[in-house]
């Protein structure tokens, strides 16, 4: 269970002010570790190739153990201009000490979002990207948008909405049982977030954010934080803030499977994104040849971290070659092996009835879902503490 230090400790060390002594300086922040660090200096760069020079950007960085010379590199790419400014939050040891859940390759750095309000006591109102994603306008156009009385605004995720379209799909479960959402299809994507720090301050502390994210393991961690506690005070932005990079055939598959009104709003959006989010590593795929790729790299190209990224890409695609190889003989073992149970299962509860669904369900819930939690479910208050 969450031990969290006294209240308005991240604050206190690690409080963060104004840079800039102007109202309307655009506030961006984002959160990496030390390994993230190479590909976090792509979307600076793309933020800052596109920045006004008739507005202020204050772009902020939530460290984990990032070294003084890759902070000296970042901080070095806002030298030559006058009206931006490049600064580091060490908020490493705060999360370490909150026991928060991570699987496969995501860092405890990712929950440093819910640190915003309470950290950065002396702002209203901040824009947050992830590091794995270029931005291909002046993100001054999403910080200025009216939030309307909502705390936050964001994308709806196109990729877990289709998935959440696809019957008996281990995600369906997850979203209608584990997650118990009112409104499955406003599920966004946290990679881009517009926040009205001020508001969120009023109704959350930075110790109850951090409690609540302690009290599960949230297959999508931050994002079903998220998700579950704003429900119904989330904004959704035009899909072009926030498009997950693929390949056409991915594309297709999660368009065909979304209602048809959002399907439309999402190719629209891929015919012109605003951000390009690389999510899954697929800055490191050199064997997809994908416009996406393309717009990645050319940006990439003008980072001081280039070779470092380059590298990490070629021995990623030698990496995946072998496993690829190995993986498909796997795969196709467990197939066979798998047959003739899913033909018995098929025949004795046919598709659509309502016994086989309830199976499905606990089939999940048993072994990917209830397993994981660390306490049963139970209402949340957004009540401070």
């Amino acid at each position: 269970m969450l031990k969290p230090k006294a209240p308005g400790g991240i604050r206190q060390a690690y409080g963060m002010e104004p840079y800039f002594a102007d109202e309307h300086a655009v506030v961006v922040v984002m959160a990496c570790s030390d390994a993230y660090v190479p590909y976090c200096s792509v979307a600076i760069h793309s933020v800052i190739r596109h920045a006004s020079r008739e507005r202020k950007y204050d772009i902020i960085l939530f460290s984990c153990q990032v070294t003084k010379r890759h902070q000296w590199m970042l901080q070095k790419m806002a030298e030559p201009f006058f009206n931006i400014s490049i600064r580091f939050a060490e908020v490493g040891p705060y999360i370490s000490s909150c026991g928060l859940y991570t699987r496969d390759y995501y860092h405890p750095v990712i929950y440093a979002r819910l640190c915003m309000p309470d950290l950065m006591k002396g702002y209203k109102k901040a824009v947050y990207l992830d590091a794995d994603l270029v931005v291909l306008c002046d993100i001054a156009q999403l910080f200025d948008q009216e939030l309307n009385g909502s705390l936050l605004a964001g994308v709806r995720d196109a990729g877990m909405l289709a998935w959440y379209g696809t019957q008996e799909h281990i995600e369906q479960v997850y979203i209608d049982t584990y997650l118990r959402l009112k409104n499955p299809y406003a599920y966004i994507n946290t990679g881009v977030l517009l926040l009205q720090l001020e508001e969120i301050r009023k109704q959350y502390s930075a110790r109850s954010l951090m409690e609540y994210a302690a009290s599960r393991r949230w297959r999508w961690q931050d994002q079903d934080i998220i998700m579950t506690l704003f429900e119904g005070k989330i904004q959704l932005l035009d899909a072009a803030w926030n498009v997950l990079a693929g390949t056409k055939q991915e594309r297709d598959q999660i368009a065909c499977r979304l209602p048809e009104t959002l399907a439309k709003e999402y190719r629209q959006a891929y015919r012109h994104p605003r951000i390009l989010h690389f999510a899954g590593n697929r800055f490191l795929h050199l064997q997809q040849e994908t416009d996406e790729e393309a717009v990645f790299w050319m940006y990439a190209k003008e980072s001081p971290f280039y070779e470092i990224i380059l590298k990490r890409a070629m021995a990623k695609c030698c990496e995946d070659g072998y496993k690829r190889k190995r993986e498909d003989v796997l795969q196709q073992g467990r197939r066979l092996l798998h047959l003739p149970f899913r033909i018995l299962f098929d025949g004795i509860f046919p598709k659509g009835c309502a016994c086989r669904k309830k199976l499905v369900e606990q089939y999940y819930m048993h072994r990917y879902f209830r397993s994981s939690m660390k306490e049963k479910h139970r209402p949340w208050t957004n009540e401070k503490k």
